[in-house]
Parts: structure tokens; C-alpha cells; sequence
């Protein structure tokens, strides 16, 4: 029985060994690693939610469904073995355990060789479900800033008051967190800040000025004049570098 076949017949609501059912042939190594790492017959009952590692086993089978079958390979053990050990500890949050799912599919399709890295596997295991929803939402490359006040006892002095801003952040609602994710992303060498590079098109930045941080700083400035000068727009941009590209190919 293939995947497709698996999904029709609704067999993957079943749980339990359907790993070893759907792959006898080039995904066996998949269904050998579940079993280790999860089990059929006693270890899935002693998880306390095993709602979430039965979504985890649908993720994967949905996944695997989307290759196509003259691109089907033996997965590399470096890849799905450091996955599904890792994976177990992030089951119960759906953009992680989405991200492993798309890494474990992808190893099985010969045509992602040449962009997939066993070190994807430290990286989703590094990032919050913040971080992964952000980087999706990232364009290659773009605008960011940080807000702040010029001081007055020092011309190039400045107080930061909320650092790292990209302009998606803005329709998010979660610029506090995305100011922490961008720069995790950024650790871990996904993307790359540049603190001195600005975007040239015209009005890149407009959105910054007007979203409701800049009247929060103006506040700020008025309530604190005797120290501070005006409020001061650090410009900056971000730009998703060639391993970042590929480890949204692979797990995104």
C-alpha cells in the first residue's frame, strides 16, 4: 500500500504500527527510527499526550504523500536519525514538530540532495514556534530599525527603547517577540543583520514612522525632555542568506 492509498483508506487514524504497514520498501529506515524512538505497543501509551505524536505521524505520512514516487529514496540515517531523536522532545508544538515532519519528507526525495543539511536538525531544535512563524513570514530581504531617543549631553548618544524591529513585526502584533526571534535567526545563521546597510527604495521605511512605537517614543521623549532630544529611527535591513534560503525549502 502506498502513502496515497494510506491517506484515502483513512488508515492513518489508526496509529499504532502503520509506519511498518505504509513502508516496506525505500522509507523502511523511517519506520525502523519510529519504533525506536517512539514505539508501537508501549511507549506511544506511556506519552502523556498522545494526541500530539498521532499529529506528528499524520505530519509525516501527509508530507511523504507529496513526493513524488520516481523521486523516492532511502533517507539518509544522518538526517532522519538525529530528526526523529530530537523530535520527540517538540511534538506538542505544531510549527516545530510541522518543520521536522517537512525534514524527514524532504531527506526522502532525491531532488532536495542538493539543499538538505544534517544540521537543520540543530537549528529547528534552537528556534520557538515564534521564530519559525516569523521566519516564514520573512521576505528574502528588507527593512528594519530600531526605536530610540537622541540624548542631549552626547551628540551620537542614543537610548534604545525597542531594538530590532522588522517591518513584518509591524502586521504581527508581536514585535517584542520577533525582536527576540530576529536576532535568534540571526545566531543561527539563517539571516544576516546589517546595522549600517539601509534599503534604497523610497518610502522603505515610511511604516515605521507611522505605526503607533513611534508616538509611544514621542511620549516617552516628552515625559523625559531635560535628558533626551528628539526621537531617533536607527535604520538597518536583514537579508535571508543562502542557508537560511535553504532551510526554508526543506522545512518550511
Amino acid at each position: 500500500m502506498d502513502v496515497n492509498s494510506l491517506l484515502a483508506t483513512g488508515a492513518i487514524a489508526v496509529g499504532g504500527n502503520m509506519f511498518a504497514k505504509a513502508f516496506d520498501g525505500p522509507f523502511k529506515s523511517i519506520s525502523d527510527l519510529w519504533y525506536i524512538h517512539f514505539g508501537y505497543k508501549t511507549d506511544i501509551q506511556r506519552v502523556e499526550k498522545q494526541a500530539a505524536v498521532k499529529l506528528y505521524e499524520q505530519d509525516i505520512l501527509k508530507k511523504l504523500s507529496n513526493v513524488a514516487p520516481e523521486n523516492y529514496q532511502e533517507p539518509r540515517l544522518s538526517i532522519i536519525g538525529p530528526a526523529l531523536e530530537e523530535s520527540k522532545y517538540y511534538v506538542e508544538e505544531p510549527e516545530l514538530r510541522e518543520m521536522f515532519a517537512n525534514l524527514i519528507a524532504s531527506a526522502a526525495d532525491i531532488t532536495k540532495n542538493e539543499i538538505i543539511h544534517p544540521s537543520f536538525v540543530s537549528v529547528i531544535k534552537q528556534m520557538s514556534p515564534n521564530d519559525a512563524t516569523l521566519l516564514n513570514a520573512l521576505l528574502y530581504y528588507g527593512p528594519m530599525v530600531s526605536y530610540g531617543l537622541s540624548t542631549k549631553n552626547d551628540i551620537n548618544g542614543f537610548k534604545p527603547l525597542m531594538n530590532d524591529v522588522c517591518l513584518e513585526s509591524l502586521t504581527r502584533n508581536s514585535i517584542e517577540l520577533d525582536s527576540v526571534s530576529i536576532n535568534n535567526l540571526n545566531r543561527l545563521g539563517i539571516i544576516t543583520i546589517d546595522r549600517i546597510q539601509n534599503v534604497a527604495t523610497s518610502g522603505a521605511y515610511d511604516a515605521f514612522f507611522k505605526h503607533p512605537l513611534y508616538n509611544k517614543c514621542e511620549k516617552y521623549l516628552y515625559e523625559n525632555s531635560k535628558d533626551f532630544l528628539s526621537v531617533k529611527i536607527k535604520k538597518m535591513t536583514y537579508i535571508v542568506n543562502p542557508y537560511g534560503e535553504y532551510f526554508k525549502a526543506v522545512c518550511l
